[in-house]
């Protein structure tokens, strides 16, 4: 496992994911926080999802950067 120069607060995810028990459990082994997001709130990952896009945006007008080098 590669491991993290920053220490990892908390992690916040919605319930929808298939291998939720296995991903609670490793959290919960290594002391991080899992929040998990309410159904039916979408304004709580506004953020989030805000922060993908120009990620995405940014990242792919860069045309010299190679998928290995990042």
């Amino acid at each position: 496992m590669k491991r993290s120069k920053n220490k990892i607060l908390s992690i916040q995810m919605d319930g929808g994911s298939e291998f939720m028990a296995e991903f609670e459990e490793a959290c919960h082994e290594l002391k991080i926080p899992l929040l998990v997001l309410l159904p039916s709130k979408p304004t709580y990952k506004s953020g989030v999802k805000h922060g993908s896009r120009i990620f995405r945006e940014e990242l792919y007008a860069q045309q010299d950067i190679l998928a290995d080098s990042i």
